[in-house]
């Protein structure tokens, strides 16, 4: 009886001890078109944006997905120093940096090296 109640409160304690610290969070920062027409955008060109299919495709990665719907007019550097910060915050609470990804198409490409 003993074994087993300690093997519960390892167990118990384990759980305890897996933090949203050691999970993957990933930034997605979408293109411009998605700032202009919304969600549901579609180039002439290239189609349907089909953002919320990109954002389920990634939620098979982590279920932390940094994903903010950015709306036109938007000032870039304010947007990208938020978004570094956000960054800074998760490191400051224990994320490791190499648990952490910054992605980003067309317009948020830039964004994610800036």
């Amino acid at each position: 009886m003993k074994i087993i109640l300690s093997a519960l409160i390892l167990l118990s304690f384990t759980n305890c001890t897996t933090k949203e610290v050691d999970a993957q969070h990933l930034f997605y920062l979408h293109g411009r078109i998605i700032e202009l027409q919304g969600i549901q955008a579609v180039s002439p060109q290239f189609g349907p944006y089909e953002y919320e299919k990109i954002i389920d495709s990634l939620r098979t990665i982590t279920s932390n997905i940094h994903a903010e719907v950015r709306k036109d007019p938007v000032d870039f550097f304010a947007f990208c120093t938020r978004v570094s910060g956000e960054i800074d915050r998760l490191i400051s609470e224990g994320v490791e940096p190499q648990n952490i990804t910054v992605l980003g198409a067309s317009k948020g490409a830039v964004m994610a090296i800036s």
